[in-house]
């Protein structure tokens, strides 16, 4: 994603580093709400503070539904796919970026991602949000941001929603003290 973003003459970079692609504008979008706890699209709709949070807070894109630039993939062989030495190198990958919430855009992958856990110590809010109690580690399943019909407002809400309850409990206050 660095080299996506990176300031140089390459239209692409330009493209994506001023939101001009559903993909960037968003993963913008949901970054920016997360970090800032801004659960209202209205209140982000500002390209300057999107574009900053972007080039300036750390994030990781992993794409693990398909390869780059290819065409979509089944839901069972994504699974199979993860159940093998592609699930291994995910954990492993995971393990190093040590990320305290994922944003999961899809069933395969918010299932592998919870299966990370003990079940008795995950906080199951609903099946699109599942916190990890004692490592404080959010779980959130999301649109894809690049989902044909589903416009930024409709993915940011797809994601926000769940996080705005999740902050009303006491897990949800005790994430936002770390």
């Amino acid at each position: 994603v660095r080299n996506w973003l990176i300031e140089n003459s390459d239209p692409n970079n330009q493209k994506n580093r001023h939101l001009g692609t559903k993909l960037f504008r968003n993963i913008a979008c949901v970054l920016y709400g997360l970090i800032h706890d801004e659960c209202d699209y209205t209140n982000i709709a500002n390209d300057s503070i999107l574009i900053d949070c972007l080039l300036n807070v750390p994030f990781a894109y992993i794409e693990c539904e398909k390869e780059a630039g290819e065409g979509s993939l089944a839901d069972s062989v994504l699974q199979q796919y993860l159940r093998g030495a592609h699930g291994e190198y995910l954990h492993q990958e995971l393990s190093i970026l040590q990320p305290n919430i994922y944003v999961c855009s899809g069933w395969p992958i918010n299932d592998f991602i919870r299966n990370l856990y003990v079940p008795e110590e995950l906080y199951i809010q609903s099946n699109n949000l599942a916190y990890h109690i004692p490592s404080k580690t959010l779980i959130i399943l999301g649109y894809h941001p690049t989902a044909r019909t589903i416009y930024p407002p409709k993915n940011f809400a797809g994601v926000m929603n769940h996080y705005k309850e999740f902050l009303a409990t006491d897990y949800g206050k005790e994430f936002l003290a770390q």
